[in-house]
């Protein structure tokens, strides 16, 4: 499990947080374009759902302290899974606005 966190880890630095950084002039430029709003809808949303992950995984493999606890797991868990689909959906959606059409 934790070498699948390292891989995503290093996917988000190395490739889309470096691109995201350089394009910035263009995000800012264009805010309202919709390409630009599906970007940054997919940043916000996969940002949320990978520190939501990764809170449940470390919530799953070590004894955290109770003011961390979530009392309702099962939950939160459901809560990142749709986050990840609308953010997997943003996704698809970015490379078909850039890519495809």
């Amino acid at each position: 499990m934790f070498p699948s966190i390292v891989a995503v880890g290093f996917s988000f630095f190395l490739w889309m947080a470096r691109s995201y950084v350089n394009n910035f002039n263009l995000v800012v430029a264009d805010f309202y374009a919709p390409g630009i709003i599906i970007t940054n809808m997919h940043v916000v949303l996969g940002t949320i759902t990978g520190c939501l992950a990764v809170y449940i995984v470390l919530r799953m493999k070590f004894d955290l302290p109770q003011r961390f606890a979530v009392k309702r797991v099962k939950r939160l868990m459901r809560a990142t899974f749709v986050l990840w689909l609308v953010t997997f959906l943003l996704g698809v959606s970015f490379y078909v606005w850039y890519f495809v059409i």
